[in-house]
C-alpha cells in the first residue's frame, strides 16, 4: 500500500502512519482488535471529568459553551453508546438560542443527566466492547460467578417473562418524582416573591453577561460587591436588597448555602451605598377614622341605592375593622376562586339579625401552607358598621351563586388592587387631602393605630401577625408625649 501511493507520488505522513497492529488509534479512539476493546485515551477522559465538574457547579452557561459540552460528549458516546439517553436534554436547552454568546439558564434535568455522566465516568475504566449484531438468548449465553458463599456459582435458570417484569411503576420513576419535587420547589414562595425573584435574577445574569462573568456556583463575594455597585447607579437600596435575596434564594434552590452576612466587605458596601442614598422610605398615611366617617358622606351610603357606591363601602369597612391586607380582600387582575373571597365565605350570625360575622380567607401571607382563616368582624351599632355595609352592598345587587365574587360592579368588572386604590385617592382628593401618599395597606395601618389603646396580644391576633412588627404603626398622640415632662416633676 506505502510503495503504491510512493508510486502515484499521494503525501504521506510519517506521524500518522502506523505498520500492522492490533492497537490502534484512528480519530481519537483507540481501538483494541486482540480485546474486541475501544477506548478513549486517559486525557480526553480526564477532560471529560473537568468539564462535567465546572458545569456542575454553574447556574447559567452561554450557547457557545454548551455546545462545546455537547461535543465533547457525542464524541465519548461512541465509546459509551447508553450515553446517548442523557444526552438529549442537554442538546434540547440549545433551542431556541441564536447567538454564541446568549445565556442558557440550567434547569434540575440538566444536572441529574451530568450527575449520571459524571458518576459513570468517574467509576469507568474507559473500554467500550465490540458488541456483537446478533442477539444472545439464554439459551447460549450462560453467566457465572464465584461470589456466592452457598450456591454453586452459577446464576439461577431464565425466569418467566412475567418473572422478568420488574420495571418499576411510573410514578415511581426517577423523572415522576423530580418532575414532582420541582413542583414542590415551586411551590416554596409566594406568587409575589417568585415575582420579585424573578426580576432580580434577570437582573443579575444581565450583569453578569454584560461584564462576561460567569456565574458559577457558589457566587464569590467579589461579583456581588460588583452588581451591588452597579445596581446602586439606577435603584435604590432597598431593591439592590431584595435582588441579593434572589441570588441567595437562587443557591439555596441548587443545594448552596449563601450566608450574606459572612461577607463582611459586601456589608459595609451596601452600608456605604444606604448613607449615600439617604434614607427614602415610603411613606404610607394611614386611613383613619375621621376618613372613614368623610368616605361614609362623600359616597352618600344613607341614601344611595347605587351597588357601585355600596360596594366600595362594603369592602372598605371590611378592610378598616377586619386590620386586612388588601390582597386578601381584592384580586390583583383575574379572579381565581382557590384565592380570592367569593359569596360564600361571608357568613353572619346569627343569620336572621346579625350581630357580627365570619370571614373565611383562604390564602394569607401568614399562612404559607394556605390552610385558610376564618377572622371574626363584629357590629358598631353605628354609621361606620361593617356588617351593615356588607348587609346592605348584598341587597343591592342581583342574585348571583356562592361561587362568584364577592365585589364586582354592576358590568360584572371586578374590584381590584388597582380599582379600589384609585378609588380611596378619589375619596380623600374630594375631601380637600394629598392623596398621594395613601395605598391599599393604608386602611391595615390606620386599624392598628386607632387600637392603639387595646392589649398588644390583641392586636396581633386581631391583625394576624407572627411578629411584633405591627408596634411601629402606633402612633402616640403629641397630647400624650406633652405630658410626660409634668408626670417627671410630679414624681420629686
Amino acid at each position: 500500500m506505502i510503495f503504491t501511493f510512493k508510486n502515484l507520488n499521494i503525501p504521506i505522513s510519517a506521524a500518522k502512519t502506523q505498520g500492522p497492529s492490533q492497537i490502534l488509534q484512528l480519530m481519537g479512539i483507540i481501538l483494541d482488535s486482540g480485546k474486541m476493546e475501544a477506548r478513549l485515551p486517559e486525557d480526553k477522559v480526564e477532560r471529560i471529568k473537568s468539564a462535567l465538574s465546572t458545569f456542575q457547579s454553574q447556574r447559567s452557561t452561554t450557547l457557545q459553551e454548551l455546545k462545546s459540552l455537547i461535543g465533547t460528549l457525542n464524541f465519548a458516546c461512541k465509546v459509551i453508546p447508553p450515553g446517548r439517553p442523557f444526552l438529549q436534554r442537554i442538546i434540547h436547552l440549545t433551542r431556541g438560542v441564536k447567538k454564541p454568546h446568549h445565556h442558557i439558564k440550567l434547569t434540575t434535568g440538566f444536572y441529574k443527566d451530568i450527575e449520571m455522566w459524571k458518576m459513570f465516568i468517574d467509576q469507568w475504566n474507559g473500554i467500550g466492547l465490540f458488541l456483537s449484531p446478533l442477539w444472545e438468548t439464554s439459551d447460549t449465553l450462560s453467566l457465572f460467578t464465584d461470589a456466592s458463599g452457598s450456591l454453586d456459582g452459577t446464576l439461577p435458570p431464565a425466569s418467566t417473562p412475567s418473572q422478568r417484569n420488574t420495571r418499576p411503576h411510573p410514578s415511581l420513576s426517577v423523572q415522576a418524582l423530580a418532575k414532582e419535587a420541582e413542583r414542590y420547589l415551586g411551590m416554596s414562595l409566594t406568587p409575589s416573591t417568585k415575582k420579585t425573584y424573578g426580576s432580580g435574577m434577570r437582573q443579575f445574569f444581565t450583569f453578569c453577561s454584560q461584564m462576561y462573568v460567569n456565574p458559577q456556583l457558589p457566587i464569590t463575594e467579589d461579583i456581588l460587591i460588583n452588581f451591588s455597585v452597579a445596581m446602586a447607579r439606577s435603584v435604590q437600596y432597598t431593591a439592590i436588597k431584595n435582588y441579593l435575596s434572589a441570588v441567595k434564594n437562587d443557591h439555596s434552590s441548587h443545594g448552596y448555602e449563601l450566608h450574606l452576612s459572612n461577607f463582611l466587605h459586601l456589608r459595609l458596601i451596601l452600608r456605604g451605598i444606604t448613607c449615600s442614598q439617604g434614607h427614602q422610605s415610603k411613606v404610607r398615611r394611614p386611613i383613619t377614622l375621621q376618613l372613614l366617617n368623610l368616605f361614609y358622606h362623600l359616597l352618600n351610603v344613607q341614601r344611595t341605592d347605587k351597588s357601585e357606591s355600596l360596594m366600595l363601602w362594603a369592602a372598605m369597612t371590611p378592610a378598616f375593622f377586619g386590620f386586612l391586607r388588601i390582597g386578601e380582600l381584592t384580586c390583583i387582575s383575574t379572579f381565581d376562586p382557590k384565592l380570592h373571597l367569593m359569596n360564600r365565605d361571608i357568613t353572619f350570625m346569627p343569620r336572621n339579625s346579625p350581630q357580627y360575622m365570619l370571614v373565611r380567607l383562604k390564602v394569607s401571607k401568614t399562612d404559607p401552607f394556605r390552610q385558610g382563616q376564618t377572622i371574626v368582624i363584629g357590629k358598631t351599632n353605628s354609621p361606620l358598621c361593617p356588617v351593615s355595609a356588607i348587609v346592605a352592598y348584598l341587597n343591592s345587587r342581583p342574585l348571583s351563586s356562592d361561587s362568584a365574587p364577592l365585589f364586582t360592579y354592576v358590568s360584572g368588572g371586578l374590584l381590584t388592587q388597582e380599582k379600589l386604590i384609585r378609588e380611596t385617592r378619589l375619596l380623600i382628593s374630594k375631601g380637600g387631602l394629598d392623596s398621594r401618599e395613601f395605598a391599599g395597606q393604608s386602611f391595615r395601618i390606620g386599624a392598628k393605630a386607632a387600637s392603639a389603646n387595646l392589649p398588644l396580644w390583641l392586636i396581633k391576633v386581631l391583625g394576624r401577625w407572627s411578629s411584633d412588627c405591627f408596634e411601629r404603626y402606633i402612633k402616640t398622640p403629641p397630647s400624650v408625649l406633652a405630658q410626660i415632662p409634668q408626670k417627671l416633676v410630679s414624681l420629686l
